[in-house]
Parts: C-alpha cells; sequence; structure tokens
C-alpha cells in the first residue's frame, strides 16, 4: 500500500486548492447539500481533487454523489466478494430497455470509480484492492449487460439451445490487464466472444448462431462503448480475436480451435496467458478453456517462446524509439510491458508442465517464480511494478484518460508528485528512474542472447587418441543416424546448433565415451520436440548438468529421455540437489492439485505422475552424485509416496461423494472419513527404493450396511460398499498404466483373508481376524504397519490394537519355528540367482534375513521392552535392542552395516538398470556374519 505523506504545498497549490474548494462547495449549496465537518474526510477530499479534474467535475456537476460516497460509508472499506455484481444487480432490477441500460450502467460506473479513485489517492487500498475492484466493476458490467441484452435479443430471434435443447449462452473471455484482474483506472477491456456451435435459431425468422450471437456481441460493445453525455462504460477492444478486425466478431468453439491449432501466431500464445472466463456457460466455459491452454502451454519446455518473445521486444523497442515513447511508462524501457514480458516468458516455458503458472495474475505469477527459483529479486520487481502501477493510476486518474504518458505540464507534475508522496516531480523522477534502471538490467538478463560459455577442456585434458577416435566414433554414428531421421528445417537447425556445443562440453565429464552415448539417447528423444534443443543455447549449464547425470547413470538417462519435461528440473543444480520433507511435499503437491479439477481424472492421474517424476529424479540426482545418505534416500522416496496417497485418498474421496453422498456412522451421523490406508513392509518401515511395490491395507470405521445419504441426482450404497470403492478408486488411480507409466504398483495381499477378502473392512472385522485368524507371518507384517493417510481417529484406534496385538507374550519355540519356517518357504519360491551370483535380497545373509531378524525381536520381546515399538524400521529396532540390553553392540552394529551396504548396493544397481544379483564372492565375510547372527538368534 503507497504510504500518502503530507507536505507543505507552495501557493500555486494552495491557491487550486481554494478555488476548487469554493467551486465544489458553491456547488453543494446550490443542491442544498454540505459537507461533513469531519477532518478526516476534508483532507481526504482535497487530496482525491488534487489528483483529480475528473472527480472534481463530477462532484460539481452531482454533488449528491459525494455525499452518496460519503454517507455510504464505502470508502473506508473494503468490498465483500461479489458485493459489486449485487449491488449492479439490485440497480438493474427493473431495466427497461437499452436506453436504460446504458444510462444505469454510466451512473454505476462513476460512482464505483470515483470511490476507487478515492481510497486509491488517499492510501486506503493497496494496489491488489484497487486493480480487484475495477476487474470486479468491469465484470459485473460486462456480465449483466450480456444478461439483460440476450435475454431482450431472444425475445425476437429466438433462443440459442444445443442439440439436447439447453439454452447457450454468448462465451466472453476476457484479455490483458481485465483477464489477469489487473485493470487500470481508464483501460480498454479486452474481450474475444464466441459460442458452443454451430446451428440455427427459429424466431420471427430462421437465423444463424453466428448471426444472433455477432449481434449480441455488438449490442453489448455499443451500450459499454459508446460515448453519450454521461461518458462511457468502458472502451471495449475485440481486436485480440481471431483474424483481428478482419475476423468474425464471434466465432464457434470448433471454428475457434481450428484457429489456434492451425492458424494463429505466437504473439497470441503470449496474449492468451491473460486469457479467463468471465461470462457463459460453466461447463462450456471449461471445455473452452482446456482448448486455449493446449494451445498456450507446451506440454514440453519451450524456450522457443524465448526467442519468440525476444523478437517481438525488440519490434517493441524500435516502435518506441520510432514514436519517442521514452516518456511511456508502459511501453518505454524499463516500463510496466517489460515486467509482464519478464513473468509471460517464464509461465509460457515453464507453464505446460507447472499448472501453477498457468495463472493471467502477474504478482501471483513472479511469486511463483521466485519460489521456483526461475527469477531471484522478485520482491523488488514487484516493488517496481506497484510503483509504475500507482503512478500510471495517478496519470489516469487526473481527467478519466487513457493515458501511460509522463505530463509534460510543470504544475500537473507538482500535483502528481505531491499524491504520490514527494516533495516535488525532481524527486518523483529520481525514484521512478531507479526503478526503470532496475527493471532494464532484469529485463536484459532474461532477455538478452547468453554468452557462448567456453565449454571445451584444454587439449591436454581431453584424453588419449584413442578416448578422442572412439568419441568421433559416437559423433559420427549419430549423424547417420540424424540424417536419416525426417527432420524439419527449424529442428534441423536446432540439432546442428546443439551438436556443436555438445561436441565441446562432452569432454567435462571423466568418462567422455559413456556420457556422450547416454546423452545422445536423449537428444534422440527430443528431435520431436525439437524446442527442448534451445534450452541448451539458453541455459548452456543445464548441458553440463546433463552430462553429469547421464554419465552417471542410465537410469537417469531413460528417465529423462522418457519425459523429456524433466529437463526442467537441471536448470538450477542447486534446486536439483535438495530434497523435500514431507510437509513440504504436501504443500507443493497441493499447490499443483489446486490447478486442476478432481472431477477430471486424467487431469488428476497427470498431475500426480509429473509430480512422482520429478521428485524422484531430485533424490536419485542427489544419490548417485552422493549428496544423500542411503537412509535419506528412502526416507525422501518414502516421503514422497506418503505424499501421493494423500492426495489419491482426497481425489477418490471428492469423487465418491459427488456419486454417493457421505457415508454413515452407526449413530446416523456422517462420516468424517473414518478410513485409514496402512502402508506394510518397505513403505512402512521408511525403506522404501527405487521402483518399490505399495503394500498396503485400505480400513473404515463407518456401518457397513447404512446406506449413504444421497441426493436425488445420486446413488445411495452401503457403508460397505462406499468404502470399497473407495479403495479401488485409490488404487486404480496409483495402479493405472498410461502413455506415461503408472505410479506404483500395489500388493493388497496384506489384507485380512488376503486375496480372498474384503478390499476395505471395517475396523472390528480387521481386529477380530488379527485376534483370532492372522497367521504369524501377519503379525510379522504388523511389526512395520502404520498408518500413513486418513482419520485422526481411526488412525490412533489401529495404534493402540497393533500395541495390544504386539505387547502379547509369545511361546518363543513357537515362534521360531514358525519365523524359519516362513522364511525357507519364502526362498524356495523365489528366483533363483544365476551361477556364481548372490541375490542382495533373498539370499542367505541378504536383506529379507535382517528384515526377519527385527520382526523376530519384536514379537518375541516387545512384551517386556515396549519400546521396540516405536519403531518401524530396522535399524532403529536393533539399535532398540542394544539400548534395552536385548543385543550386544557388537551384533546391532554388525546387522545395521550390512542392512545399510545392501540398501546401499541396491540403490545403485537399480540406477544402473542392473538386477540385484552380485558376484558371490563380494560382500561374503558380511553376509556369513549376518548368517551367524540368524543362526544364534533363530537357530
Amino acid at each position: 500500500m503507497l504510504v500518502i505523506i503530507r507536505v507543505d504545498m507552495n501557493d500555486q497549490i494552495e491557491q487550486f486548492f481554494q478555488t476548487q474548494q469554493e467551486g465544489l462547495i458553491g456547488a453543494l449549496e446550490d443542491a442544498g447539500l454540505s459537507l461533513p465537518d469531519a477532518t478526516s474526510i476534508r483532507s481526504e477530499l482535497k487530496q482525491t481533487l488534487l489528483a483529480s479534474n475528473y472527480a472534481d467535475q463530477q462532484f460539481r456537476g452531482k454533488p449528491q454523489l459525494l455525499m452518496d460516497l460519503i454517507q455510504q460509508s464505502d470508502l473506508h472499506r473494503t468490498y465483500e466478494n461479489n458485493e459489486l455484481s449485487s449491488r449492479l444487480l439490485h440497480q438493474l432490477t427493473d431495466c427497461q430497455d437499452v436506453d436504460d441500460l446504458s444510462r444505469r450502467l454510466r451512473t454505476f460506473r462513476h460512482y464505483e470509480v470515483l470511490r476507487i479513485i478515492w481510497r486509491d489517492v488517499n492510501g486506503l487500498a493497496t494496489l491488489s484492492e484497487i486493480m480487484l475492484d475495477m476487474s470486479n466493476l468491469a465484470d459485473a458490467c460486462i456480465t449483466q449487460a450480456a444478461e439483460h441484452l440476450q435475454a431482450w435479443l431472444e425475445k425476437t430471434a429466438g433462443t440459442p439451445c444445443d442439440q439436447h435443447g439447453n439454452r447457450e449462452k454468448l462465451q466472453i473471455i476476457a484479455m490483458g490487464k481485465l483477464g489477469a484482474k489487473e485493470l487500470n483506472l481508464s483501460s480498454d477491456v479486452d474481450l474475444i466472444f464466441c459460442y458452443p456451435e454451430e446451428g440455427q435459431i427459429e424466431g420471427e425468422r430462421t437465423i444463424s448462431k453466428q448471426q444472433f450471437f455477432t449481434r449480441l456481441a455488438q449490442q453489448l460493445i455499443r451500450v459499454l462503448h459508446q460515448v453519450m453525455a454521461d461518458g462511457f462504460v468502458f472502451r471495449v477492444d475485440a481486436r485480440l480475436r481471431p483474424y483481428g478486425e478482419s475476423g468474425a466478431l464471434a466465432l464457434s468453439f470448433d471454428a475457434m480451435h481450428s484457429y489456434y491449432q492451425q492458424e494463429a501466431r505466437n504473439w497470441e500464445r503470449y496474449a492468451m496467458v491473460k486469457a479467463r472466463m468471465i461470462y457463459g456457460d460453466d461447463q462450456a466455459n471449461r471445455r473452452l478453456l482446456i482448448m486455449l491452454r493446449h494451445f498456450t502451454y507446451r506440454i514440453y519446455l519451450d524456450f522457443a517462446a524465448m526467442q519468440s518473445l525476444r523478437r517481438l521486444k525488440e519490434k517493441i523497442r524500435k516502435q518506441v524509439r520510432a514514436k519517442n515513447m521514452e516518456n511511456n511508462i508502459k511501453l518505454g524501457a524499463g516500463g510496466i510491458r517489460e515486467i509482464e514480458f519478464i513473468a509471460q516468458v517464464f509461465q509460457l516455458i515453464h507453464g505446460g508442465h507447472d499448472y501453477a503458472l498457468q495463472t493471467p495474475c502477474l504478482f501471483s505469477a513472479l511469486k511463483i517464480l521466485g519460489r521456483r527459483e526461475y527469477l531471484h529479486q522478485v520482491p523488488e520487481l514487484i516493488e517496481a511494478y506497484t510503483f509504475l502501477r500507482t503512478l500510471e493510476h495517478r496519470l489516469q486518474a487526473m481527467d478519466n484518460r487513457q493515458t501511460h504518458v509522463l505530463p509534460t505540464d510543470e504544475f500537473v507534475k507538482s500535483r502528481i508528485a505531491v499524491t504520490m508522496g514527494f516533495d516535488n516531480w525532481a524527486s518523483l523522477l529520481k525514484k521512478l528512474n531507479e526503478y526503470r534502471d532496475f527493471i532494464i538490467s532484469q529485463f536484459e538478463q532474461v532477455f538478452e542472447k547468453p554468452i557462448k560459455k567456453t565449454l571445451i577442456a584444454e587439449e591436454g585434458e581431453r584424453g588419449d587418441e584413442e578416448i578422442k577416435q572412439k568419441v568421433e566414433s559416437i559423433f559420427s554414428e549419430w549423424d547417420k543416424r540424424f540424417d536419416q531421421a525426417e527432420l524439419s528445417n527449424l529442428a534441423s537447425q536446432r540439432l546442428q546448433r546443439f551438436l556443436k556445443v555438445l561436441r565441446q562440453a562432452i569432454w567435462q565429464h571423466s568418462d567422455p565415451v559413456l556420457a556422450l552415448d547416454r546423452v545422445l539417447q536423449v537428444t534422440d528423444s527430443l528431435l520431436r520436440h525439437s524446442a527442448y534443443l534451445i534450452l541448451f543455447e539458453e541455459t548452456p549449464e543445464a548441458l553440463a548438468v546433463l552430462i553429469k547425470l547421464c554419465g552417471a547413470s542410465p537410469w537417469i538417462t531413460h528417465q529423462i529421455a522418457r519425459y523429456p519435461v524433466l529437463l526442467a528440473e537441471l536448470l538450477n543444480e542447486r534446486r536439483l540437489y535438495l530434497s523435500a520433507d514431507l510437509d513440504q511435499l504436501e504443500e507443493l503437491l497441493a499447490e499443483q492439485m489446486s490447478y486442476v479439477d478432481y472431477n477430471d481424472a486424467e487431469a488428476v492421474l497427470d498431475v500426480l505422475r509429473r509430480f512422482k517424476r520429478r521428485q524422484v529424479l531430485h533424490v536419485a540426482a542427489s544419490d548417485v552424485m552422493g549428496k544423500l545418505p542411503v537412509m535419506r534416500v528412502s526416507d525422501n522416496l518414502t516421503e514422497i509416496a506418503v505424499a501421493i496417497l494423500r492426495a489419491a485418498l482426497k481425489a477418490a474421496w471428492q469423487e465418491n461423494l459427488v456419486k454417493y453422498g457421505f457415508p454413515l456412522r452407526k449413530n446416523g451421523k456422517r462420516c468424517r472419513l473414518d478410513f485409514i490406508i496402512i502402508a506394510y513392509g518397505k513403505l512402512g518401515g521408511t525403506e522404501l527404493g527405487y521402483g518399490s511395490d505399495l503394500d498396503l491395507v485400505f480400513v473404515h470405521d463407518a456401518d457397513d450396511q447404512a446406506m449413504t445419504d444421497a441426493k436425488p441426482h445420486q446413488k445411495s450404497i452401503t457403508g460397505s460398499q462406499f468404502y470399497a470403492r473407495l479403495a479401488k478408486k485409490i488404487i486404480h488411480i496409483l495402479n493405472t498404466q498410461m502413455f506415461s507409466g503408472n505410479l506404483y504398483n500395489v500388493d493388497t495381499r496384506l489384507k485380512p483373508g488376503g486375496t480372498q477378502g474384503l478390499l476395505s473392512p471395517n475396523f472390528s472385522a480387521f481386529k477380530d481376524y488379527q485376534k483370532n485368524e492372522a497367521w504369524t507371518w501377519e503379525h510379522q507384517a504388523l511389526v512395520r504397519a502404520r498408518v500413513v493417510a486418513g482419520s485422526q481417529s481411526l488412525t490412533e484406534k489401529f495404534n493402540r490394537f497393533r500395541e495390544k496385538v504386539l505387547l502379547q507374550q509369545p511361546d518363543e519355540q513357537t515362534l521360531k519355528k514358525s519365523i524359519v519356517e516362513m522364511r525357507e518357504k519364502m526362498r524356495q519360491e523365489s528366483k533363483s540367482s544365476p551361477d556364481g551370483m548372490f541375490n542382495l535380497k533373498n539370499g542367505q545373509g541378504g536383506m529379507t534375513d535382517i528384515e526377519f531378524l527385527a520382526q523376530y525381536v519384536v514379537l518375541a520381546w516387545a512384551y517386556k521392552v515396549p519400546e521396540l515399538l516405536i519403531f518401524r524400521d530396522n535399524i532403529r529396532i536393533f539399535e532398540t535392542c542394544e539400548s534395552s540390553g536385548l543385543l550386544p553392540q557388537q551384533d546391532v552394529d554388525l546387522l545395521c552395516h550390512a542392512y545399510l551396504t545392501y540398501r546401499r548396493q541396491r540403490h545403485y544397481l537399480i540406477l544402473q538398470n542392473l538386477p540385484d544379483d552380485i558376484p558371490e564372492t563380494d560382500l561374503f565375510d558380511l553376509r556369513e556374519k549376518v548368517a551367524a547372527i540368524w543362526k544364534k538368534l533363530l537357530g
């Protein structure tokens, strides 16, 4: 919020005030009115009159307008949501015809704009509030005028309907400042008009829908735009529509789709970043918005947008210089448009894979770009933008005129300086130039072509002649392969530029032959969207990171080649190696999910898959670069899965509620979820690996037989059916195979009754099974079980029950016998290793043996050392055994060291695309020592 500083005014300004005040008081007296005595109101009125000739003219011409503003107490409060729309609706209640509509809209507009100017110049509202009020005012005037005009037109022309007989509305897209809800005090409103489908309308005579909606759009523009005795409502600019001024004023969705898919130009993508649906049928709006987003945002990293906007920027700057527009704070160097360019280029590059950036709001976009570290001085940019937009409002408030040019009149300069909180114009200009210089520097950093860095190594660092020959041989082989590919001229040019850079950069790697072959595998996958190759021109550092990661892991190479959008994660190497905790992951995923409709199943799946791939890449990159210890690798992979599970539960719960209503408890009250997801195995033990399955059990606590409280349009089902379908939906979200793969393989065989049991049993049934029917191996599994998502109250019930089961004193010999038999059965059923190889997971003395030992000590000794139930992971279970005197330190150290070694080796093998088998001579002593402890404890 701009702080208004009161200053001593010079004689000219003081005389100006006296003249204005005398004229206004005279007008009030003529109307039988008088100003209130409140000092604050009089002071604010002076500031308003100093800032705006328009306000002075309106108050003198309509004194009652001033009194209404003061008496209705609207000047010192922020409107509630939809309050402007409600006020206008009331004003138009008995509107009779177009002329009446036009008059009422203008009266309403004058009142609200004067309120906004008053609040603005007196520091009673933030810039965001001012822009939002102006935008809401425009929205209300446009939409309610359209509503009245369409109703009147239908009386003579008939009602447009779709093929099912449903009434169709004119669909209105707001562009530019209005689309972003950042309208200034005297701005055009950029609008695009369209309608859902072609067809005929039967009225007094048959006309096409295009004729109907074109006529309606023309009437709307006339009502808003036409200058009458009491001014205009909003100037309307419809030139952003397909084909511009030469195109039809209103187009069908099919025509819009055809244009944007085949004929639209690059600058129209830039314009569409600001698109917002403001009127029409909600369902039709969603369809149209999806189509426009597909046009605006590419699923790949669109660095071609950088080059396109760079050319557009140069064109605009030439126009500015040619027209001597340096005093234009919107279009001139360091002006408002350059900040908008900075934000929008990053939105176009990254918005296709980062839904949060698909926002028309500049402030929101800048803050997200700052959080993502695409921009580094976001607070300063926002401060500069706020100053420029506030100054823009002062320029426009003066005469209610659309202008962005600094004044030449010295007295006007003084008035604006004072209302901006400066002693004089020179001080204001100094601050303005500081902000503009900063914006120019930021703009140049973003848009200037990157300096070509010398990535070539010194000749002596390039290795021997044999390596050079191998590298050249690989390039030659791939050159032939690329020559045979059917590439466009543009793609071929991009490829050649990239290969030239790669020939130099590859020598940074210690094994250039290996790294080159893998980088070229990625390159091959990028040719379908050659714009990705521009990324390495614009950010050479990303190529260095790609070479490093590809050289370290074929698994990472495959991931990037299959999902090139992951290249976005390479743009900031520092962030690439940062691992988020569970809270941060949930916050990030919730932000991404907030931009999708939960009813759009494909969009939900897409967001979850993209999220997982990005986060797992962060972990894998940190892993292969030695930046994460093995336990943190597993912790992070586990937390990623938990965040996804919680989001999947939320999506599935919402879908079920929409279809069936709420399930009920036995007391007849609605369930507040009353459902939990229990993680077993690696997920439960916080020891997930790359590609691990999720062992899950679903439990609910509702009345199995009570019917859901479905509404008439919903289907009523039993509580048992509701939760079974909820669990099934969650599994569907996780398991579903798409082109981009699935999220996780889910194993639910640990549920009561195994493959024959209910998918989501009632908690009472779960308890009965565990107490009366569960086998020893099922209690072994319970050692690692923990709730990862769902109801807190049911989680607490489950934890108490788990403790009760595991605290029972067992018959130790029976327990040992059951565990040994189960282990042997598993070993026999597992795939045997090749001759001379040892399987890290299933081999004797391997990972599973250690896991069974941890489960044994909990089942055998928890009754006397309950602390064993605190942790689910093997390492801390063994450490508890040591601290409690149950196992000697030597054995605990050996088991922990062995388990971490095996896990580290498994992670490494997966990232090298290798099986779990290692030469049987490797880790031989360690395995033997684990086997000895097994024999000591279990015989």
